[in-house]
C-alpha cells in the first residue's frame, strides 16, 4: 500500500511539471515532448524497482522497457524532423548538423532498451541493462538537448 501512495505521489509531480513544461507545444514538438514524458516515466519506474522502493515486478519491468524501446530508435528519429526546433522545444540545433550521431543513439536506444527487457527476469541483470540504457539517455541530453528552465 506504501508503495502505492508514494508511486502516486510522484506521478502526480511528474504530471505537474510535466504539465507545465509543455505549455504552447503543438504539432511533432508536443507529440516528441510527450514521448519523452513517457520514457522518462518508464525508466524512473524500473529505477524504482532496482533501488527497492518498489516491488521488483519482472513483467512490468518488462512492459516498461518495450516502452522505451517503442519510442526508441526510428521513433525518436520521426519526431526531429527539419524545422521543428521552436519554443518550447529543448531540442540543440546540434541534432540536426550532427544528425547520424542523433540517429545512432536513437538505435543505440532501442537495442538496449529491447536487451533491458530480456534480461527483465533477474534484478541484478536489470540494473546492469539499465545503468547501459541510463548512460546513453545522459549522452544524447548532454549532446543535444537545452537546459531545462527554472519557472
Amino acid at each position: 500500500m506504501r508503495n502505492l501512495f508514494v508511486g502516486g505521489i510522484l506521478l502526480m509531480g511528474i504530471l505537474s511539471t510535466t504539465v507545465l513544461a509543455h505549455v504552447g507545444a503543438v504539432g511533432v514538438v508536443k507529440e516528441r515532448m510527450e514521448s519523452m514524458k513517457t520514457i522518462g516515466a518508464a525508466m524512473k519506474q524500473i529505477k524504482a524497482m532496482i533501488n527497492g522502493r518498489a516491488d521488483f515486478v519482472p513483467e512490468r519491468v518488462k512492459e516498461l522497457a518495450g516502452a522505451i524501446a517503442d519510442h526508441s530508435g526510428t521513433a525518436i528519429n520521426r519526431v526531429f524532423p527539419v524545422g521543428s526546433n521552436f519554443e518550447p522545444s529543448q531540442a540543440k540545433p546540434a541534432i540536426w548538423e550532427n544528425w547520424q550521431v542523433f540517429a545512432d543513439l536513437a538505435v543505440l536506444m532501442e537495442r538496449q532498451a529491447l536487451q533491458l527487457a530480456a534480461d527483465a527476469v533477474t534484478s541484478g541483470a536489470v540494473a546492469k541493462a539499465y545503468q547501459e540504457l541510463s548512460k546513453t539517455c545522459k549522452s544524447c541530453h548532454k549532446k543535444f538537448r537545452l537546459k531545462k528552465k527554472r519557472r
